[in-house]
């Protein structure tokens, strides 16, 4: 290719996320490997101050773009789009690489104008259930088709997202690609220790089972439609405890409704920490009850220190946990037997021995190495 090209990630936020962090680790080991990259991004509230910091380090430029929102508005989404495209024109990149819906519709709209400009686009999901309205819901189908024609390719993190694409005739077969999301695996495992002594950070005994989850405090996350499933068997053992890491708009919900079944002293909102990973080496397993998700990054995350996992099976997570010796999957649609099979895995976790080694193994097929490589493949058929 000659000189290495110049790449262009263009994101809706850096907010603390999965997409924020994969934009990060792919624009730090682009650059490792003698890529230029610039990243355009709208605002956070809660950006990926230490990852942003990392990249800034290793030469990644990044552009802000004070209009670009995750919320749908017509004059913002213009100004947006201009500024987009003043930035393109500006930057003159060899490839345009887009992320999340927003910023992938308004950045392919405006690489139309620039004529050879290859583009690349990566989902991070889909918003097709557990998000809007079904109204709401076929107009982002519709945009996504237009969107789609004006792509060169685009890349789902899981095999689950390229099909559920396809089947809304988002893109032709021939222009998907798997690029599962990279995790940093040896970071993950050097952050977790030492692990957090939940005994005293929660007050509580120290013989307790305390299961953890990592997530927005958002309806698609589904905690608060978890908790009348799991409270018969919390009020059965006083030592089983829920600790939530996160924030959102459903923080006040998930509390009235621990209150309202008398859950107080075992479910524990802890907030948004700087460092999860010493509270997930710390806990007996991770609960992910999402009702929609993309590769479900924090499973990856908790294989990577050994945790099995009680997870919805949704997105791409039954490709994750494959069998018993990963954890135990429910469907939302048979919930009457979620209860059930949520004792079965509180009793797995302490009667069968642990398999640990199996979801460590699992785990390694995430890494970073392994994205950057397969980017870097995509990338090169385009601008051949």
């Amino acid at each position: 290719m000659g000189a290495p090209p110049h790449l262009v990630h263009l994101v809706t936020h850096l907010g603390k996320g999965g997409a924020a962090n994969n934009v990060l680790l792919s624009a730090i080991g682009l650059r490792k490997h003698g890529f230029s990259v610039s990243i355009l991004h709208g605002p956070s509230d809660s950006p990926e101050d230490t990852r942003i910091a990392e990249a800034v380090d290793q030469g990644v430029v990044f552009h802000p773009i004070p209009n670009l929102c995750r919320e749908i508005s017509p004059v913002r989404d213009f100004r947006a789009f201009r500024e987009i495209r003043i930035l393109l024109r500006k930057i003159s990149p060899n490839l345009l690489h887009t992320h999340q819906s927003k910023a992938g519709i308004l950045g392919r709209w405006a690489a139309k104008r620039f004529k050879g400009l290859p583009v690349v686009h990566t989902p991070h999901g889909h918003v097709f259930y557990g998000y809007f309205p079904p109204w709401k819901t076929r107009l982002f189908i519709e945009i996504e088709r237009r969107a789609a024609r004006h792509c060169d390719l685009l890349i789902g993190l899981t095999q689950k997202e390229v099909e559920d694409h396809l089947a809304r005739s988002i893109g032709q077969p021939s222009q998907w690609r798997v690029v599962h999301s990279g995790i940093e695996l040896d970071e993950i495992r050097r952050l977790s220790s030492p692990p957090v002594d939940l005994a005293e950070a929660l007050r509580i005994p120290a013989d307790s089972r305390v299961f953890m989850s990592i997530g927005r405090l958002e309806p698609v996350k589904g905690f608060v439609d978890f908790l009348p499933h799991i409270r018969p068997a919390f009020e059965k053992d006083a030592s089983l405890h829920w600790v939530i890491l996160g924030e959102g708009s459903q923080r006040e919900n998930i509390q009235a409704t621990i209150e309202a079944f008398g859950l107080k002293k075992q479910v524990h909102l802890v907030g948004w920490v700087d460092n999860p990973h010493p509270w997930l080496a710390a806990a007996d397993g991770l609960l992910a009850p999402s009702r929609n998700e993309g590769m479900g990054r924090v499973v990856v995350e908790g294989f990577a220190l050994g945790k099995p996992v009680f997870a919805a099976s949704v997105g791409s997570l039954p490709e994750m946990v494959r069998d018993e010796d990963h954890g135990i999957l429910f469907d939302w649609e048979n919930s009457e037997g979620i209860g059930g099979l949520f004792e079965t895995f509180i009793r797995r976790t302490t009667t069968v021995p642990s398999q640990d080694s199996v979801r460590k193994e699992t785990a390694s097929r995430y890494s970073t190495e392994r994205m950057i490589d397969a980017l870097i493949d995509c990338y090169q058929e385009i601008l051949r």
